[in-house]
């Protein structure tokens, strides 16, 4: 079991015969990087309808996230919460390529009754003929006029779509627990980094990782550049990302789990486990009327 880092200040404390307060920061630091190497790395998952082989920081506001707990790359210890992103719901393939399908709407020369159930039936890999023949499920409540329905069915065979692929991925996160700030947890008992850099920006360590954010940002609501500027200031710190309790864990559910945001500068430390859960896209052109 790796040293817990409060009982290792404490020691050190002790050891030094001075108030932590009063402790050299190189000390700290030192004995954060001690403390941080024999910690294990964190196991986390992603999702995304886009498929890559590394992360890459210049691509954050592309996703289905909205950033709202920071600028950075998100992670969820959780599976299932990993699962939730990794399909965007407007997104299609033509000619390999994503496409919105508000897009495609404004293309197709119909109205949106037929259009709208076949590029959701696309979407989710169902026979857009069939869909619109049987109007059962989602789609019960179209009133689609036959004529139309196959007017629909005949251009999407001349101009064919598939849905977009899901992904998912398990990584390995080369950091520590300590290391990372806990939005939802007191300061006093977070990493030696974190306290350290506190004590800098004076918060007080009776308030949690969320209130030492909003002071880094000098804004409970940072607009996009205030949230860069803190990730920035904080990895620049040696805080490499943050984390907080996910949805079923805020709301009762059983354990406890969190996600992660990882700061821009964290990607070489992200390591991809494993790809899966990725869907074979179904082209259009194939589906056929009975």
């Amino acid at each position: 079991m790796p040293p817990n880092p409060s009982a290792v200040r404490s020691a050190l404390s002790k050891l030094a015969g001075v108030a932590p307060a009063a402790r050299p920061s190189s000390a700290l630091s030192s004995l954060a990087a001690r403390v941080e190497s024999a910690s294990p790395a964190i196991r986390a998952f992603h999702g995304s309808p886009y498929s890559f082989d590394r992360f890459d920081a210049s691509k954050l506001g592309t996703g289905e996230g909205s950033q709202a707990y920071g600028s950075g790359l998100y992670f969820a210890g959780n599976e299932r919460v990993a699962k939730s992103y990794r399909s965007d719901g407007d997104l299609l393939l033509r000619d390999g390529r994503p496409v919105r399908a508000n897009e495609l709407l404004r293309e197709m020369p119909f109205s949106d009754g037929a259009s709208v159930v076949a590029l959701d039936a696309i979407r989710q890999g169902i026979d857009p003929a069939e869909a619109l023949r049987t109007g059962r499920g989602a789609w019960k409540d179209f009133e689609i006029d036959p004529e139309e329905a196959r007017n629909v069915v005949e251009y999407l065979q001349k101009n064919p779509l598939s849905p977009n692929p899901r992904h998912m991925y398990e990584v390995e996160i080369g950091h520590p627990e300590s290391s990372i700030l806990d939005l939802d947890a007191p300061i006093r008992t977070q990493g030696p980094r974190i306290q350290e850099f506190a004590d800098s920006v004076y918060a007080s360590p009776m308030a949690n990782g969320r209130r030492l954010y909003d002071l880094v940002t000098e804004s409970d609501a940072p607009t996009k550049a205030e949230a860069a500027m803190a990730a920035k200031k904080l990895f620049d710190a040696g805080i490499p990302g943050a984390r907080y309790k996910d949805a079923f864990s805020r709301n009762g559910g059983a354990g406890s789990t969190s996600n992660y945001v990882m700061y821009p500068g964290s990607e070489d430390s992200i390591r991809i486990l494993r790809k899966y859960g990725i869907l074979a896209p179904v082209p259009a052109a194939a589906m056929t009327e009975e």
